[in-house]
């Protein structure tokens, strides 16, 4: 799949926009020339979304924009603090309204600490994808704005490069761009092959086109959810995962392996809804080897992975994790306050969902 090239400036930093104000949400709406259409509240544009320290947040916002470009999809991103999310929820003239203009919403804070969950390494082979669907026809290659004849190079923002590195680097500040890129290539999955003036022409090799393919396949649109098998779990499987999957703005079905009927080996059944599920729910409450394992298959496919445990698991004095996630981003809940721990989960499916 490829996109009309267009010429483009840097996106975060000043660069032309049309944009106009709804008055009915307080929005700012954005046609970027290499971005696409996106929007953002007038509050968090005029205020921390502009601050030094959310450099890669603002990062992270243009390469879900120009996803939703290449995707060809029709509604537009929508960057909102959490508290006007819980406001716009509960107000049914917001809900029309929202609709009416065809949002997705994304929550500032969720994409916050989905940013401090990406690794470098991951931020490359969201990159690769990109660079696939950019490509014409394969063995083609295409040049990029980026100069890797030393490290760490440097990116351009040059208004006549046919192609500007925001959006394409997924999810970097400026000085991360190259370095990504340098990642592709040492890893033998980008070839650079000549300059023609400033940048690089690189050509995707086997191997690269090997990886960007296998992730490009679009998984099934449901959720898979790893717990331990009790009779104790059905309920928080029912009342919480199901239901938060089966909303209408999330729509991704949840399941569990014991839920599909099959006549396949348990671990072959397992492995291959684990590699064609969207999103992955992991429950570590009380959890076992079997959890750990497959959980720890969700991560080596890089599946997108939702942590969840009970707070009560934590206080107990013997508790320990069967293996080490604790720098992961666990979402806790407490089964008295199942209604808080619904709109979290449902905020952190979103952004799982959504990451490109």
């Amino acid at each position: 799949m490829a996109v009309k090239k267009t010429k483009a400036t840097c996106p975060l930093s000043g660069a032309e926009r049309y944009f106009s104000l709804t008055k009915d949400l307080g929005l700012h709406f954005f046609d970027d020339k290499w971005l696409g259409k996106w929007a953002i509240t007038d509050r968090l544009y005029k205020g921390i979304f502009t601050q030094p320290e959310f450099a890669s947040v603002r990062a992270l916002i243009a390469s879900i924009a120009f996803g939703h470009k290449l995707g060809s999809q029709d509604n537009q991103p929508c960057i909102l603090s959490k508290e006007d999310r819980q406001i716009w929820d509960a107000d049914p003239n917001t809900k029309s309204t929202v609709k009416k203009y065809n949002l997705n919403l994304y929550s500032f804070e969720e994409l916050i600490l989905e940013e401090r969950r990406l690794t470098l390494e991951e931020k490359a082979y969201q990159t690769l994808r990109t660079l696939r669907i950019l490509e014409k026809l394969p063995g083609t290659g295409l040049q990029i704005p980026v100069s890797l004849k030393t490290y760490p190079g440097k990116a351009s923002f040059n208004p006549e490069d046919e192609m500007c590195p925001i959006g394409i680097a997924y999810a970097c500040i400026q000085s991360e761009i190259p370095i990504v890129f340098h990642m592709l290539k040492d890893e033998g999955l980008i070839q650079p092959r000549t300059t023609l003036g400033y940048g690089e022409r690189i050509h995707i090799t086997p191997a690269g086109y090997k990886l960007a393919d296998r992730t490009l396949q679009q998984p099934s649109k449901r959720a898979f959810v790893i717990c331990r098998f009790k009779s104790r779990f059905d309920n928080i499987y029912e009342s919480v995962y199901k239901k938060v999957c089966s909303l209408e703005k999330v729509d991704c079905p949840a399941f569990r392996a014991k839920d599909i009927p099959h006549i396949d080996k348990c671990d072959d059944r397992i492995i291959y809804e684990i590699r064609n599920s969207a999103v992955i729910i992991v429950d570590i409450t009380e959890c076992n080897f079997n959890v750990g394992f497959e959980a720890g298959l969700a991560m080596a496919y890089n599946k997108p992975v939702v942590w969840c445990c009970n707070e009560a698991e934590i206080k107990k004095e013997e508790w320990t994790s069967t293996f080490d996630i604790h720098g992961q981003n666990i979402l806790f809940y407490e089964e008295d306050k199942l209604d808080l721990f619904c709109e979290r989960l449902e905020h952190r499916i979103l952004a799982a969902l959504n990451r490109w």
